[in-house]
Formats: C-alpha cells, structure tokens, sequence
C-alpha cells in the first residue's frame, strides 16, 4: 500500500511536467526549417525577420543568425523568432550572390538552394 501512495504525487509530478513543457518544444518546432544544398557547396547567410518582415535586431549583427558553407547535399536546421527569415547565398563555384530570399521558415520544411 504504501508503494502505491509513494508512486501517485510522482505520476503526477510526471504528467504536470509534460502539459507544461509539451507547448515549448512544439513552439520551437513551428518556427524552424532546414535550409539544404544542392548540387555545389553553398555559402549562406540567414537573418530573423519579424512578424511583418523587418530584420530582428538584437544587436550590431543585424538580425544575422547564420553565416557560414553547407556542404553539397547538406543541410542546416534554423530556428526563426516569428517564422520568417531571408536569406542569401553563393554557389562556391560561382561568383554571384543570390540575396532578398524572403520566405516562411515553419514547420521543420525544407529550402533548397542550387
């Protein structure tokens, strides 16, 4: 009797912990994509956009929230404040840069870049 008594405050410890944290990882779930290379390894640079388009900027990187290469058939995971990002990005075979890429970043999908 007393092992049942003990086991009772702890399911219930287990299962408030849950409802709590379960609307956490499925927030941050909502607001991320993967950003993937194609064919050429590709320099990439993403910024946080708001929730009406404009850079979020949080300090002197001007809402910057990734630079650097993802290596051909590679991807990235990034992980927006309000489900919106722009990006730009430069085949490392090709000296032009592709930029102003406004686009959702939600739901985990995936963008791809040649």
């Amino acid at each position: 009797m007393n092992t049942i008594t003990a086991k009772g405050p702890l399911a219930i410890i287990v299962v408030l912990m849950v409802i709590f944290l379960l609307p956490f990882s499925a927030s941050a779930a909502h607001n991320s994509c993967r950003i993937k290379a194609g064919s050429d390894d590709v320099q990439l640079r993403v910024f946080n956009l708001d929730q009406d388009g404009n850079p979020i900027r949080p300090d002197s990187n001007n809402g910057e929230i990734y630079r650097g290469v993802i290596k051909k058939g590679q991807s990235i995971k990034i992980k927006s404040s309000h489900g919106r990002i722009n990006y730009s990005y430069r085949s490392l075979r090709d000296s032009r840069s592709y930029g102003g890429n406004l686009t959702p970043c939600a739901h985990g999908e995936i963008i791809r870049v040649p």
